[in-house]
């Protein structure tokens, strides 16, 4: 009898202990998510190979109480089989395999509902947004023609001289304007560094790709011409000048375009530079095609070749000035700013041809979905009871 009750005493302190360490952190019109919700979707989404954090979960099951309630008012429904397809679709595009995953779930006692949960969620949100954003969703040719014009004046590279100016003290905002003014007057870049020494000023030589720069850089570039100068723009713990030298015409359908290039690469300080060179322009002068251009490379004992593919968006913007231009089995020899050269050859370029005015209208409507997704789920959380333990 003593035993019993030593067990039942043992048994109750450790579910009271359990219990206790399970705490309310969210209520969301009267439904409870618990600390135990938290720490099952993390883990579940750890074993997902998701990154994710308790302030993040914590707001993603606050979400997803909002979508279940709203669709309920909204008499919206999911239905087994478009929750099957979703799961599947789900686990397809983080490349994992459903049926091995469903033997961690058994095996590592993983929270799989939770997981679930999270994939009904969504499809009643794209469901509630089908009715309530998309369908409202207009576009006028007035606002695509605006943006055609931007696109004119960011769709562009810039050569550039870039002048920095570290902000050191409450006066460099006002040596940087001093500097844009005697570059404006084309005084000597020699003469304003030697002016300026205390100020540790540096200038270098850069390309920008305008359309890859954060919007206020490119309202303050996208409108320059070849030989203007900026005024200051504010970066980390500086100040940046910019002075245009060359305005490259760039198409910005090519950013998404697969490129698949062979390259020699030639660092500038290395043994027998100059003869390489000479032997690359070799190469250039000869009707080499893809398929051969491995060999005559060994031929003429350049170093060996790579083989690299790569998104036009991923490279320098000086490379995309230069490849841009390129054909299919053409060869361009391009130099970057510390001498080091690059001879390339395009095997094959990838890209689907887009109408810049369905592009523009695609990208309108990206910014408006994503815009009115925003106001109408902050006004479910206005008219929702949400209260944080």
């Amino acid at each position: 009898m003593n035993k019993l009750v030593i067990i039942f005493f043992s048994l109750f302190c450790i579910f009271t202990n359990v219990f206790a360490s399970v705490k309310t952190v969210a209520t969301v019109d009267g439904e409870l998510i618990s600390s135990l919700d938290v720490e099952k979707r993390i883990l579940s989404m750890e074993h997902l190979g998701i990154k994710t954090d308790q302030k993040q979960v914590l707001q993603s099951l606050i979400d997803e109480v909002l979508i279940e309630n709203q669709a309920k008012k909204l008499k919206i429904s999911v239905s087994n089989n478009e929750l099957n397809d979703e799961v599947l679709l789900f686990f397809k595009r983080l490349k994992l395999d459903y049926d091995e995953f469903t033997k961690q779930v058994k095996n590592n006692d993983i929270d799989y509902n939770s997981i679930i949960k999270q994939i009904k969620s969504q499809l009643l949100w794209s469901k509630i947004s089908e009715l309530k954003i998309l369908s409202f969703i207009n576009i006028s040719n007035e606002e695509v023609n605006n943006i055609a014009q931007q696109i004119d004046k960011v769709g562009v590279i810039i050569n550039a001289l870039e002048i920095l100016i570290p902000n050191k003290s409450n006066s460099s905002y006002n040596t940087a304007i001093n500097i844009v003014q005697k570059l404006r007057n084309n005084e000597s870049l020699e003469a304003i560094v030697k002016d300026y020494t205390e100020f540790s000023v540096s200038i270098q030589k850069e390309a920008l790709n305008i359309m890859l720069l954060p919007p206020k850089s490119q309202n303050v570039l996208g409108g320059l011409n070849i030989g203007d100068v900026s005024d200051p723009i504010a970066v980390d713990n500086a100040y940046l000048v910019v002075k245009v030298t060359d305005k490259i015409k760039f198409d910005p359908s090519l950013l998404n375009a697969t490129l698949s290039l062979k390259q020699v690469y030639l660092l500038n300080n290395q043994e027998n530079f100059n003869e390489y060179y000479e032997k690359l322009d070799d190469l250039k002068s000869q009707k080499v095609d893809c398929l051969m251009f491995d060999r005559v490379v060994e031929n003429l004992g350049l170093p060996k070749v790579e083989k690299i593919e790569v998104k036009m968006g991923e490279l320098a913007p000086y490379m995309q000035a230069s490849l841009q231009k390129l054909q299919v089995g053409e060869i361009i020899d391009i130099k970057d700013n510390k001498g080091n050269l690059r001879l390339i050859m395009l095997c094959n370029i990838q890209k689907k041809y887009v109408d810049q005015r369905e592009w523009i209208k695609q990208k309108i409507y990206e910014q408006k979905v994503s815009m009115q997704s925003a106001i109408y789920f902050d006004n479910m959380r206005k008219n929702a009871t949400i209260v944080l333990s």
